[in-house]
């Protein structure tokens, strides 16, 4: 009669329960076969899982990974577009960045070679910042989860920078004296202006990196590729609606945010991306980090591979350093034939794409200005400038978003 009872029982449970259930019943067995001593208390969604092994260190990443399955239930499509909307929300920055960063810059008086010296910021900031932040994200402690502090630190980063790197000039203007002309102004802005776009980078790449986990983490293995593809599908958006928004005359719509469009458009731009960040980092819940047994068993397995590289300790940035070569130098030597091919492809596709991205508006701006009869961009007359190189910068941007929504 009690067998009845249970089967009963069993039989009411959804498929999620039967499979807590089942880990439970595997993972007691192996306490009786193994003798375990210690345990391991979690609380996932109201409901006490409890974890036995011998040795942490001996736990399979095919476990953690059953156990990460149990822990994220299938997400609903709402979630999922809510996860992803922080990596959609970044473009904005980014297409801010492309349209206006480059006539900017110019326009302080930086030549197209000096300025290449400025834009390898991005390359070195995916190749270093990304994996660094990464790594500090992996070893996180904290209890709002290891992921949303890096992602919230690196939306406020960016959207201050933005800020701060478009008005540059005026913040340099107040610190000089009022005999210095224009041009002397901008001379002095340069080394600060640079200093702009590498935080601004390198605070873009933090976020990047701390997404790109969060999917992962947050999303259970049979919906990773849905997850990837709404975080494809939010980039393409986004970037839509960033080149969009600057096609706009934004310095007559919206006066009272600055006199020139970069001004007004790293305003918008920062206020919303920070508004959805901010949005999804309190919809979206990460397990702790200091319970969290899968969680925990991962870092005593990342302890024990760096110990095999002969690292002891990666608190020191020094030996974190070392410890990103010696992992991507051992990587790169077991990548199969065809991945490589894949990276090399990579590679020099975007020694392609990359001056494509920062150089557009400013080539089609310059062909605007030639239209209108003035050849060279650095004499155009001081009562009208910022205005023809407002509108020669829309000109480029709406091919951005043109070729953009092409592609889309």
């Amino acid at each position: 009669m009690s067998d009845t009872n249970s089967n009963q029982k069993q039989s009411l449970l959804n498929p999620l329960d039967e499979l807590r259930l089942q880990q439970q019943q595997q993972q007691q067995q192996e306490n009786n076969t193994l003798g375990s001593n210690s345990q391991y208390h979690i609380n996932i969604d109201d409901v006490n899982v409890i974890s036995s092994t011998t040795d942490p260190l001996q736990s399979s990443p095919v476990h953690d990974q059953s156990m990460s399955d149990i822990i994220n239930p299938t997400r609903s499509t709402v979630y999922i577009i809510i996860l992803t909307i922080v990596v959609g929300a970044l473009q904005l920055a980014w297409s801010t960045e492309f349209s206006e960063g480059t006539p900017f810059l110019l326009s302080l008086g930086i030549s197209k070679q000096v300025l290449a010296l400025i834009w390898i910021a991005g390359p070195i900031s995916g190749a270093i910042g990304q994996p660094i932040i990464g790594i500090y994200s992996d070893q996180c402690n904290s209890p709002w989860g290891r992921r949303r502090p890096f992602i919230m630190g690196g939306c406020i980063a960016t959207s201050l920078s933005l800020i701060y790197l478009s008005h540059s000039t005026s913040l340099i203007g107040i610190f000089v004296s009022s005999t210095y002309t224009q041009d002397q102004i901008n001379k002095i802005t340069v080394p600060f202006a640079a200093l702009g776009v590498y935080v601004l980078d390198f605070s873009i790449a933090s976020i990047q990196a701390a997404c790109r986990a969060l999917i992962v983490d947050c999303v259970p293995t049979n919906q990773q590729q849905i997850a990837n593809a709404w975080a494809a599908r939010m980039i393409g958006s986004f970037n839509i609606v960033g080149f969009w928004i600057g096609t706009l005359n934004l310095v007559d719509d919206f006066s009272f945010l600055g006199d020139t469009q970069f001004k007004n458009l790293s305003i918008i731009v920062s206020t919303t991306m920070f508004s959805l960040t901010l949005f999804s980092c309190l919809y979206i819940k990460e397990r702790d980090p200091r319970t969290d047994i899968s969680i925990i068993n991962e870092k005593k397995r990342q302890i024990k591979k760096l110990r095999e590289l002969g690292i002891e300790n990666t608190s020191n940035f020094w030996q974190l350093c070392k410890s990103l070569y010696l992992q991507t130098y051992h990587s790169v030597k077991k990548l199969p034939p065809q991945v490589k091919i894949v990276c090399y492809a990579e590679f020099f596709a975007w020694i392609g794409y990359f001056p494509m991205l920062f150089y557009t508006t400013t080539y089609v701006g310059e062909l605007y200005l030639f239209e209108k009869g003035y050849t060279d961009p650095d004499n155009l007359p001081p009562d009208s400038k910022q205005q023809l190189l407002d509108e020669s910068t829309r000109r480029g941007t709406c091919l951005l978003y043109t070729s953009d929504a092409a592609d889309d």
